[in-house]
């Protein structure tokens, strides 16, 4: 609550006024009016205040009654009302809750007791705004995960049944995931080879330069792509077309912040079209026809 948090006094005793608004005045923007049916209009008028501080006994509209006008009303009926009164009795006390009121003050007036009532409901307004604006934080927090969560379950239904070869690994060169599609093509389940060096498919037919030209342009998150000849769990041996890429890192959260950063992407995405595998011997020949 800002430090001119705005007070509505009503009541019938210039004396009270004068008072009240004394000890309020230096820290609040206390307006007044000397009759229920005043108080209204001048809420109606647009002066809608953080606080009523309000008189029970006055001519034509009691306390009792202005204050269940508010309460009825949807755009009002959060407003604290703090009951003003002579009356100590318990009867009196409960009626005044009964109505809607927060709190009540006796007569005479205590200065350091208004002050501290005063001063406790507007901390509790203040408090329950802010409740209600981190709920509403949350819930839209939580509307995005949401959403995020779907479309992580949709992205990770295309992956699972991606007819393309898709390999996670880290910078290491440790697999991490595999889709089933690559399983069927190289033999191996996706327990045999995550934790595995990707290198467990390199050939002899794939010149050596070319896995530290991948392995260099990934570390420094660039792409690359190229063709390998790789070879199954059956000896199997074929043509890879791949594109490999460092842009599906993680975020990590670092001891010394409280909020999350975005770190350099720090796994690669191969993404490959593997043609038809055929046997070692089988390339040989074709290999030794081609010569001819």
């Amino acid at each position: 609550m800002n430090s001119r948090s705005k007070l509505l006094l009503v009541d019938d005793s210039v004396s009270i006024i004068e008072v009240v608004a004394g000890i309020l005045s230096n820290e609040y923007d206390v307006r007044f009016a000397t009759a229920g049916a005043k108080a209204l209009k001048i809420i109606q008028a647009g002066h809608v205040p953080d606080m009523i501080l309000l008189d029970v006994m006055m001519p034509g509209m009691d306390g009792y009654e202005f204050c269940t006008l508010i309460k009825q009303n949807p755009n009002l009926k959060n407003i604290p009302i703090i009951f003003i009164t002579a009356s100590s009795d318990a009867e009196s006390e409960s009626q005044a809750l009964a109505a809607g009121a927060v709190d009540f003050i006796h007569k005479p007036i205590n200065h350091d007791v208004l002050l501290a009532r005063v001063r406790l409901h507007l901390g509790m307004i203040q408090n329950r705004r802010e409740l209600e604006e981190l709920n509403q934080r949350l819930f839209v927090t939580l509307s995005e995960v949401e959403k995020s969560r779907d479309q992580l379950q949709i992205l990770a239904t295309a992956i699972e049944y991606s007819p393309t070869s898709i390999v996670v690994t880290d910078l290491d060169a440790n697999i991490e995931y595999v889709n089933p599609h690559y399983c069927k093509l190289i033999g191996y389940t996706s327990d045999e080879v995550i934790g595995q060096k990707s290198a467990i498919l390199t050939s002899a037919h794939t010149h050596p330069q070319k896995y530290v030209d991948l392995w260099t342009k990934i570390g420094q998150g660039e792409a690359w792509s190229g063709e390998f000849v790789n070879v199954t769990r059956d000896g199997l041996v074929g043509s890879e077309m791949c594109i490999r890429d460092r842009r599906c890192g993680v975020p990590r959260r670092s001891p010394h912040r409280t909020r999350q950063r975005r770190e350099r992407p720090n796994h690669a995405l191969c993404v490959g079209a593997t043609g038809y595998y055929r046997s070692a011997r089988g390339r040989r020949n074709d290999q030794a026809g081609a010569a001819k």
